[in-house]
């Protein structure tokens, strides 16, 4: 969602539609079930009792805890750089992995 709602031009949009396709025709996405999202509600709760982390502040928080638990839930791991919403979902969500995309080769 967050990547398309970004392809604001035609180029844009085209490039986001291949890249979906390309992973949609080898199965590969993940798609979140009912149960990703009850975990992604837990998890945006925990955020906010114990480390006072508020989806009312960070809205993108509630996305990134529900690709989180469609993660583990999938048992993949993600490569992404947000590793500050990340790290602190990780403390809430066991069982969820993602790496640094900074510290892979290219």
């Amino acid at each position: 969602m967050e990547l398309r709602a970004g392809a604001n031009t035609e180029p844009q949009a085209a490039a986001f539609e291949e890249l979906v396709k390309t992973y949609a025709n080898r199965d590969r996405v993940v798609v979140p079930t009912v149960e990703a999202f009850v975990q992604a509600g837990r998890v945006v709760s925990a955020l906010a009792v114990r480390e006072r982390m508020s989806a009312v502040y960070s809205p993108a928080l509630t996305n990134d805890a529900l690709i989180a638990s469609s993660c583990r839930e999938a048992d993949v791991v993600l490569v992404t750089e947000n590793t500050r919403d990340f790290t602190a979902i990780k403390r809430q969500l066991r069982g969820f992995r993602f790496v640094d995309s900074a510290h892979l080769s290219s």
